[in-house]
């Protein structure tokens, strides 16, 4: 965990020399304190989603590998088709196993939850990169352009939202407990 926060320290000075505006204070707070539901929401999501990838790569796999005419093309084929939907897959999980680890300590405010975020936002970078990878080794231009534009705008808007809200958790140690927003009312 010491290289996440050497990467989160590094992240953060960037985007602070970046001077971008800042949300309002009670938008932070309320995404800081609703994060957790959106993360239940999306690991749920992306859970369900990687059933039908499991099946489809299944019953793709079987169909890929039966006898046909040309051995040569079925194999390189199938060999691209099977890295990209395992790879496929692997992120699909990956996404949802992070943000369902996420939960309870984002619902507690805690330090953890937010640094399983980042992680999460750590891994769709990997995930980014893979992807223009593949696109550019099977000249895959018009893929190529598609996650260049749209997974770069994504990860951007993802770490700027990310980085508002890291104040809203708690940086405790393991003797000091969660820390708690004071939310009762003074009389």
């Amino acid at each position: 965990m010491e290289a996440v926060a050497k990467l989160e320290s590094l992240a953060y000075e960037q985007l602070k020399k970046m001077n971008l505006p800042r949300l309002p204070k009670g938008l932070r707070v309320w995404i800081g304190d609703n994060v957790w539901w959106l993360a239940a929401f999306f690991s749920v999501l992306f859970g369900i989603s990687a059933l039908p990838l499991i099946f489809g790569f299944i019953t793709t796999f079987g169909a890929l590998v039966a006898p046909v005419n040309s051995l040569w093309y079925v194999g390189s084929f199938t060999g691209w088709v099977v890295v990209t939907n395992i790879t496929v897959i692997t992120f699909t999980v990956l996404n949802a196993a992070l943000l369902g680890a996420a939960v309870n300590p984002l619902k507690e405010s805690q330090k953890q939850g937010w640094t399983l975020l980042f992680v999460l936002w750590l891994v769709n970078l990997l995930s980014l990169a893979l992807n223009v990878l593949v696109s550019v080794l099977t000249l895959n231009i018009f893929n190529l352009m598609g996650v260049l534009i749209f997974g770069t705008a994504f990860l951007v808007i993802s770490a700027y939202f990310l980085f508002e809200i890291r104040g809203e958790f708690a940086h405790v140690e393991k003797s000091a407990g969660v820390k708690r927003r004071k939310t009762a009312k003074k009389s």
